[in-house]
């Protein structure tokens, strides 16, 4: 800046202009939610990351899985189940903190009912115009896992017609598997 006049001295003045630089803040740590997970192959769930302190520079993450044969995980965080095992999902922030966060995951095959049976002391002869009785039987479901449940009340009787003489098939139901006696 240049002033001059007639009987005035001249003044110069450089101003410079320095913005504020604000610190940078870096990631002091990563929490997850959730931590930890029993699922079933072909299950999706999303982790929520949240980056410590809340006014950290750089508020991004990367994701990665420890084995892509047992869960995916994709640039947003939603892990998807694929095969039976353990991997662990780590999240890391991009600020070069070196900060990371990390949830384990359990994928187990889904428990699938294989069959029922029947059993116990049941009626198996009815008379012209008697009403069907299922007392006494007792319908287990035999499961995947190894796993046997009596499913009696819940199981459903079809094929009984009171009207006709001679052998009917009775037909046990439940959960789509089904027996016959």
């Amino acid at each position: 800046l240049y002033i001059t006049s007639n009987n005035c001295q001249v003044v110069s003045l450089d101003l410079t202009y320095t913005p504020a630089v604000e610190p940078n803040v870096a990631v002091t740590g990563i929490t997850l939610n959730p931590t930890s997970g029993a699922f079933e192959v072909g299950e999706s769930f999303s982790i929520t990351p949240t980056i410590s302190p809340e006014n950290a520079t750089v508020q991004l993450v990367s994701w990665t899985t420890s084995d892509s044969s047992v869960a995916t995980v994709n640039d947003n965080g939603m892990v998807k189940t694929v095969g039976a095992g353990s991997a662990t999902i780590t999240c890391s922030a991009l600020d070069d903190s070196g900060e990371t966060a990390t949830c384990i995951v359990t994928v187990n095959e889904p428990v699938i009912l294989e069959s029922i049976s029947i059993s116990g002391e049941y009626p198996t002869e009815f008379y012209l115009n008697d009403e069907f009785s299922n007392n006494g039987m007792i319908v287990t479901a035999h499961y995947s896992d190894g796993s046997d449940v009596v499913v009696t009340d819940e199981a459903e009787c079809t094929g009984f017609n009171p009207t006709t003489l001679g052998p009917q098939t009775i037909t046990v139901f439940y959960g789509g598997a089904s027996t016959t006696y």
